[in-house]
């Protein structure tokens, strides 16, 4: 490095150059100038070939607010691990899901006008946290948690139709006949049926009945009509705690049921997509049209797709093998687990084949 021009102006004077040129045939003295040995000498010496650097200053992200430089270098060192290096360790996407981190982020890439240099810029897409449940997987978590992870897929025939309707329950939105459908389907499993269903406020109130044992649980939903609360009895109208303690083991476990419906509430036909889906889940036809774009040079096509409460269900075909896949998302766009519905798939290969496909969606060279 050039001390001279460290400290000096933003250009070599030409007796600098000269000196520079001085130094090199003093430490050179068999070299003859104009010679190819000189020159490839010359083009080769790290004393006259310097670099000629400048002191440089850093702001924060903050004090950098309004400024404006031509050529500005991000060095995004947000991480909370101990220790995280911002030239060598890969950033990980824990606190860079919020508002305040894309702020910050735009402010820090507006500040050039020409030429932006981003140093270790953290990289996640919707796709980053997608996790594909293979049968294994699915086994050892059945095992494990003693849950069913998969989903049972239940339609709507007559009887539950009727049922609802007694209850007053087609009236009410999709997910509180969802919920319903599923407290059915679990309690029915030990012979228990609901007699009785009823909704105050926000309180959602069940009565339920094994022969001469009757008891009354609620829990209760938020504005959105989700449920975050366990089930607890109410004690005045569920006198026999036997049947109370086997009915709170059962409500608050209660199994992954997907509710077949057959009307465009629930499932919009053969890779159509209505316009208040795509407007509320813009990334659900992001992920149909990245999935044709994957499978567009294979012979696997996307042969069907329902529109589930917080779940894409796709239909995979590759001449008479089949494959029916849910992908689970939260409403921020992230998607979560990929989980294969195994009664309904009759191709381990064509699974395996779509889910190393799916990796490619993980990529930081993929563009979503």
């Amino acid at each position: 490095m050039l001390e001279n021009f460290l400290y000096g102006d933003n250009y070599l004077k030409p007796e600098e150059t000269q000196a520079l040129y001085v130094d090199f045939t003093s430490r050179h003295k068999g070299l003859k100038p104009k010679t190819e040995e000189f020159k490839e000498a010359i083009m080769q010496d790290e004393y006259f070939n310097c670099l000629l650097m400048k002191y440089g200053y850093a702001v924060t992200c903050h004090k950098a607010q309004g400024g404006e430089w031509d050529n500005v270098f991000t060095v995004w060192d947000n991480d909370n691990m101990e220790g995280f290096d911002c030239f060598t360790d890969k950033q990980r996407r824990a606190g860079k899901t919020n508002q305040d981190f894309y702020r910050w982020a735009y402010t820090a890439i507006t500040r050039a006008s020409k030429t932006l240099y981003a140093l270790n810029p953290p990289f996640f897409n919707s796709y980053s946290a997608m996790a594909f449940l293979d049968v294994t997987v699915l086994n050892a978590l059945n095992e494990l948690t003693g849950n069913q992870v998969q989903t049972e897929e239940i339609s709507l025939d007559n009887e539950l139709l009727q049922q609802l309707s007694m209850l007053n329950l087609l009236e009410q939105p999709v997910p509180l006949q969802d919920h319903f459908i599923k407290v059915r389907q679990a309690v029915r499993k030990q012979y228990i049926e609901i007699v009785g269903w009823e909704k105050i406020g926000y309180e959602i109130r069940y009565s339920l009945m094994r022969e001469q044992d009757k008891a009354v649980f609620r829990t209760y939903v938020n504005g959105q009509n989700e449920f975050r609360k366990p089930f607890a009895s109410m004690p005045n109208l569920s006198p026999i705690s036997i049947f109370n303690n086997a009915l709170a083991e059962i409500l608050n476990h209660l199994p992954n049921v997907s509710i077949k419906r057959n009307t465009s509430e629930t499932i919009i036909s053969q890779i159509e997509f209505d316009f208040e889906l795509e407007e509320e889940f813009p990334f659900t036809r992001s992920l149909f049209d990245d999935l044709v774009l994957l499978f567009k040079e294979t012979d696997i096509a996307i042969d069907d797709i329902e529109h589930q409460q917080y779940k894409e269900r796709y239909t995979f075909k590759q001449i008479n093998d089949t494959a029916v896949i849910d992908f689970e998302y939260k409403k921020n766009g992230f998607f979560g687990r990929v989980v294969p519905i195994q009664n309904m798939t009759n191709s381990q290969s064509l699974l395996s084949n779509i889910q190393t496909a799916l990796q490619t969606f993980k990529q930081e060279e993929y563009a979503s």
